[in-house]
């Protein structure tokens, strides 16, 4: 239960109106939500100043007042209300039971404070219609701004206009500036799902890239784009707080806010996020988000400038490569697979050049590899450096070009990804990158549930098996404690 379902239950919890299971949920939800018990108590409160206060008006025509104006005023509201809620319950149960002066006082009372909350300006905004809503939107524009700040590095900040369709793929123009340097990159970034390929154009550089995508990698691009529909759908699925309406772009929105970790999967870090959604169209306005990665390092994310319902044709989605721009090293190859395979050769790289494996699979840990990695690439003659050397075509007299640099974070990221694609499948993956050492047989790395009711299991080794739930647990009782 969120704390929009149990707010709307609150006044029929304290009315005795609830069966047992919806009781039993507002309670363990109350017990645990500091937000939630506090309208509890408000509400608890008012309740109690009221029986106090009602003595006086039990002998007078008070009450049969307050109702009607009170009912005339809602009247309109809550007969339209998509979703019956606490005050239209309570409201049909006056009209259809008499009631004592007192309670009547009381319940009228209850329905102004409710239509405050409930119905903002005479409307209500359900995450359920919202998703009703952007779900059959085929075609859209938005832009995405980012704000990093990081310590050690410097801050950057970047502006992108991103066009997606269902049809055609994903269109992103990018452009970032790091303050360190002040140096400014442009570049567009073009997802194509019939061509099952992902091509990359630096404006700045002059270079690009073309790379094929696996069936893994494609179907996951979407889920890491932040796409807008599917963080609606992500929202209606976690423990969210709606925030009090305001305007924006002269439009009158309802917000709802989020720190629970299924919104974005797996990720480790801490983050709260938050969706702003026109009350007239049920369309979103603004999604923010707010990353703290730790050691110093932090991320503002804005989406907002939606445009929905677009018409748009295959050559929208058509990149356009100037003929003095050259191919970099990484044209014409295969991107990381988001795979169970893909995620074991990164491991393996992290095994092979840093004698680790991440403790944590979150973006600081990617940020920590990806410097240990870069290091034994300039700085180790071992073969398996070596041979990554040849790969990325460098040589160790050299630092890491930007290019290679670009395609160590783009294979690394499946680190972090590829768990996101299992938790998105409910498979509940666990990740012992603390606890297990590269060529430990016998100990769990990662596992996660298959939809047969088993588990599969990383071994430190990097070799996999299927066990059933009894075998897992006896797994996970070997690791270090």
């Amino acid at each position: 239960m969120n704390c929009t379902n149990c707010q709307e239950l609150l006044v029929s919890y304290i009315e005795a109106l609830l069966d047992d299971t919806q009781t039993a949920q507002v309670e363990e939800h109350v017990k645990s939500c500091q937000h939630c018990q506090l309208e509890l108590e408000k509400l608890q409160d008012l309740q109690f100043r009221l029986l106090q206060d009602a003595q006086a008006a039990s002998q007078s025509d008070f009450e049969d007042d307050v109702m009607t104006r009170i009912f005339n005023k809602q009247n309109s509201g809550l007969n339209h209300a998509p979703h019956p809620g606490a005050g239209l319950r309570i409201r049909r149960l006056i009209m259809n039971n008499p009631l004592s002066k007192i309670a009547a006082v009381i319940v009228a009372a209850f329905i102004c404070f409710y239509a405050i909350s409930v119905w903002p300006g005479g409307q209500s905004v359900s995450l359920a219609e919202v998703w009703t809503r952007v779900k059959t939107i085929q075609a859209y524009r938005y832009r995405e701004t980012s704000r990093s700040h990081n310590d050690p590095k410097g801050d950057s900040t970047s502006d992108c206009t991103v066009l997606t369709s269902e049809q055609y793929g994903l269109k992103k123009e990018l452009n970032t500036v790091h303050s360190a340097d002040n140096k400014a990159t442009q570049m567009q970034l073009y997802y194509l799902p019939h061509e099952q390929s992902m091509i990359l154009i630096n404006v700045t550089d002059k270079m690009y890239t073309r790379m094929d995508l696996d069936e893994a990698t494609l179907n996951t691009v979407r889920l890491e784009s932040c796409d807008p529909r599917l963080m609606v759908q992500r929202l209606l699925d976690c423990e969210y707080t709606t925030l009090k309406p305001k305007t924006i772009d002269n439009k009158k929105v309802q917000g709802y806010e989020t720190r629970d970790p299924d919104y974005l999967k797996f990720t480790g870090d801490s983050f709260v996020a938050r969706l702003w959604v026109d009350v007239e169209t049920l369309l979103p306005v603004r999604h923010e988000i707010d990353f703290d990665f730790g050691a110093g390092w932090t991320r503002h994310l804005a989406q907002y400038d939606y445009q929905w319902d677009l018409t748009v044709s295959e050559s929208d989605f058509t990149p356009e490569v100037p003929s003095d721009f050259n191919p970099d090293p990484t044209h014409n190859t295969q991107a990381p697979s988001l795979s169970e395979q893909g995620f074991i050769e990164v491991l393996q790289m992290a095994a092979d050049l840093t004698g680790s494996y991440p403790a944590e699979l979150n973006t600081q840990g990617l940020q920590q590899l990806a410097a240990g990695i870069s290091r034994a690439l300039m700085t180790d003659d071992s073969a398996p450096a070596q041979r990554y050397r040849e790969q990325l075509g460098m040589d160790r007299s050299t630092k890491p070009s930007p290019q290679i640099q670009q395609q160590l974070i783009m294979k690394l990221t499946t680190l972090t990804a590829f768990p996101r694609v299992l938790s998105r499948q409910n498979a509940e993956p666990v990740y012992h990158g603390d606890l297990v050492r590269p060529g430990d047989k016998l100990l769990p790395l990662m596992h996660w549930k298959t939809p047969q009711n088993s588990h599969r299991v990383l071994f430190g080794d990097l070799h996999l098996e299927t066990v059933t739930p009894e075998q897992l647990n006896e797994l996970q009782a070997a690791l270090p404690q």
